[in-house]
């Protein structure tokens, strides 16, 4: 979020910026939303692995994910089909609602993404990997920008390409995850 408005101010124009801060708060459900499947989820796994119960620890890693992903995708089905009640209710103006719509519509769509990328950060570290779960979150830090001066200054993409920079780099972040 810091990342995007710093951009958004930058190359777009103070509506945006605005924009993006009033669809903050749904971004910050999001993520608390990972934090809590991540917290919580963790904690099951490393009294397993504390345990001994390395193959318990592997399949509520396995149910921790799944469901993960399945309420992203919920999340992004009523995201979407609820998303201009949304914005108005987050008090968007007229003149706001399209930055709001362009930038929370990409937001809603990698959903799945942002809540797996919360639940690798801390699931790295449990499964006794914390500089490899530092790692990947500095890279995502760092593709985010990347991606933000590609797709806003260099491309103009507005309030749609800090959304996109934001969510490519999250995506790129579970796909290392998942590969290594």
């Amino acid at each position: 979020t810091i990342v995007d408005t710093i951009f958004v101010s930058q190359f777009v124009n103070t509506f945006a910026l605005s924009a993006l801060n009033i669809v903050c708060p749904v971004i910050n459900i999001i993520v608390g939303i990972g934090t809590m499947i991540a917290t919580g989820g963790s904690a099951i796994i490393a009294r397993q692995m504390g345990a001994g119960k390395m193959t318990e620890a592997h399949q509520n890693f396995t149910i921790i994910f799944v469901l993960t992903i399945l309420l992203g995708l919920i999340i992004t089905l009523v995201g979407l089909f609820f998303i201009e009640n949304i914005i108005w209710g987050l008090g968007a103006s007229p003149l706001l609602f399209p930055y709001c719509k362009d930038y929370l519509l990409i937001i809603f769509i990698f959903t799945p993404a942002s809540l797996l990328q919360v639940l690798f950060q801390s699931l790295i570290v449990t499964a006794g990997k914390p500089k490899y779960g530092f790692f990947l979150s500095i890279s995502a830090g760092m593709i985010n920008i990347i991606l933000d001066y590609l797709f806003i200054g260099g491309l103009h993409m507005g309030a749609a390409g800090a959304a996109l920079g934001t969510t490519c780099s999250q995506t790129i972040s579970v796909l290392i995850a998942l590969v290594v």
